[in-house]
């Protein structure tokens, strides 16, 4: 009888020490994630996440856009893996604040949604920008006017909020009140059949598995201080894990993991897609928010959208954590759809096919090349043969485009007047293309340069708005006393014509001038459209009315290499400068 005893304690020995190694080596039986959601109300019709300074985070007349969203993993070493736990409690950020501080916070408030509402307009108008230039045949189009209507819908949303903030900022009293409400959900993981792969073996992730009882579901449990299941760092050296369970495989396609990067704080919902890649989403601490391919060192890599805390965004393409291909992204204060080199923004590359606005400029030499004279064949009928060969170009279809408009070079300085001006003035008109002017600013003042090119340039015989050439190198600049004596001097011709036109002239420089001095210019100069020279693959990105691409085109007509253009928007958008 003892020897049975004692058998008998040996086996239940042995199965104890199995279940415990087995525990040992799998510590980790199951994880719950917990959420939370805390908002506060204003007089029942302004809401707002807690914030310190301002009430900002989360400000919304709509209190489903108003709520923040805490989440935190729990864990349990129980037989069952059903665990409900529920986030810290920290207390009411916003009690006993009195209504004076209140009325300060509303002010700052109000300070910086409207801060927030001009910067929504200014990408809205960059959107409308957009739209009035391209055509569905550019590329990505459809994904721009897709992010055109959801930051219209932000802008009245914001502008929604405002009217209603600005109607509480004059409240000498506010009835505030705090809703907070936990939800939990229960996730396990069953590590005891799962095996380590390759990649990142320096992060610590933790892998779920979904059980079948997931969702989440109203905590019972208000306001507890603390959880005993919240979850800390694991060890540096644990490895990823991935479950080999057909199953599952046959459930998702490929495993499915929900993880915690100890090294950054950030959860990412995962589904190993290749040996080297993931399908995720991720959730950084720093309030930003990835969703894409990810490489194994977890960075984003093929399609991504990444929106950040100050709610830009970058949707496209990835190279291991670098923006890289084509996309779309708000960077600064611009919109700029394109291609991406190294999470350097390249510029647009144009489709060129026979639905755009194509045009050229002349002078006199187009009539004077190598020491013999030729005439321009009008009557011919122009056409555009070739864009050129100093960048590439994608071109649809064959190189055969009607010139639309032509600017003809009248004067420089307030000496050189072009003698072909005229005849090719009238035989442009004669042959219905739109046809206008342009003077080559000399570094002196703009005035007397304006006098001399109204006296010659017969503006009102032409089409379209003259236009006035600065392609000033830098010892030029310097000599005449730098940037602020240019620009003054500009604008003087500007106004000038402007004034004594009824047109408002366009302005042509180079992108260097772009680059390096543009910024520097007064408002007074921004208020005139722009044409850039520009010679490479890529579009400039910038508000311009039309883009000089190539100095080596080709013209049916015209002896010798000349300036081909295209206008920056649609043929109504032509139509109608012509008009105006």
């Amino acid at each position: 009888m003892r020897r049975y005893i004692f058998s008998f304690f040996i086996l239940l020995f042995l199965i104890s020490l199995i279940i415990f190694l087995r525990h040992d080596d799998h510590p980790l039986r199951s994880l719950v994630r917990t959420e939370a959601r805390e908002v506060y109300v204003l007089d029942d019709s302004l809401y707002f996440s807690a914030a310190s300074d301002t009430l900002l985070e989360g400000l919304s007349c709509y209190r489903d856009s108003a709520a923040r969203v805490t989440t935190a993993l729990g864990q349990t070493c129980n037989l069952h893996g059903h665990v409900q736990t529920c986030l810290p409690y920290g207390g009411d950020a916003m009690a006993g604040l009195s209504v004076a501080e209140l009325q300060q916070r509303l002010q700052r408030t109000l300070v910086s949604l409207e801060r927030r509402y001009k910067q929504l307009r200014r990408y809205v108008r960059s959107f409308d920008y957009y739209a009035n230039t391209h055509t569905i045949t550019d590329d990505g189009y459809n994904d721009v006017m897709a992010y055109r209507a959801i930051y219209t819908a932000r802008l009245s949303h914001v502008e929604a909020t405002l009217a209603v903030l600005r109607r509480h900022a004059k409240k000498p009293q506010h009835a505030l009140r705090h809703l907070w409400t936990y939800y939990t959900g229960t996730l396990t993981a069953d590590v005891s059949r799962a095996t380590p792969v390759g990649g990142a073996s320096h992060r610590a992730l933790l892998v779920l598995r979904p059980h079948h009882r997931r969702g989440a579901q109203p905590d019972s449990v208000t306001h507890r201080p603390h959880s005993p299941y919240i979850l800390t760092a694991a060890s540096s050296d644990r490895p990823i894990y991935t479950l080999a369970s057909e199953p599952l495989r046959a459930r998702y396609g490929s495993p499915v993991m929900v993880c915690r990067d100890t090294a950054s704080g950030a959860y990412y919902h995962l589904a190993w897609q290749t040996d080297t890649a993931f399908m995720a989403t991720a959730y950084l601490p720093n309030g930003t928010f990835r969703r894409g391919v990810f490489d194994a060192d977890l960075r984003p890599h093929g399609q991504g959208l990444v929106q950040y805390a100050d709610g830009t965004f970058y949707d496209g393409a990835w190279q291991h954590g670098q923006r890289h291909g084509f996309g779309i992204g708000i960077e600064g204060r611009r919109i700029c759809a394109g291609i991406w080199r190294g999470d350097v923004f390249q510029g647009e590359r144009m489709i060129y096919n026979a639905a755009r606005i194509y045009g050229i400029d002349i002078s006199r030499y187009q009539h004077e090349i190598g020491g013999k004279t030729y005439p321009i064949r009008w009557g011919e009928g122009l056409r555009i043969t070739s864009l050129g060969t100093a960048s590439r170009k994608r071109i649809q279809g064959e190189v055969s485009y009607p010139v639309s408009f032509v600017f003809i070079k009248a004067t420089q300085g307030t000496t050189i007047y072009n003698r072909y001006y005229a005849a090719d003035l009238a035989a442009a008109r004669a042959q219905g293309i739109a046809v206008a002017p342009y003077h080559f600013f000399s570094m002196k003042a703009g005035a007397p340069q304006a006098s001399y090119f109204l006296s010659h340039a017969q503006v009102s015989r032409a089409t379209l708005p003259p236009m006035l050439d600065v392609e000033p190198s830098e010892a030029e600049i310097r000599q005449m006393g730098g940037d602020d004596v240019l620009f003054r001097e500009v604008l003087v011709w500007l106004r000038q014509v402007e004034q004594q036109t009824g047109r408002t002239p366009i302005l042509y420089v180079s992108q260097n001038f772009v680059n390096k001095h543009l910024p520097r210019a007064p408002k007074a100069i921004r208020r005139y459209p722009v044409w850039i020279a520009r010679y490479g693959e890529y579009k400039p990105y910038v508000c311009l009315l039309i883009w000089q691409l190539a100095a080596d085109g080709r013209v049916r007509g015209i002896k010798g290499d000349v300036d081909i253009n295209v206008f920056n928007g649609s043929k109504a958008d032509f139509e109608a400068l012509i008009k105006r």
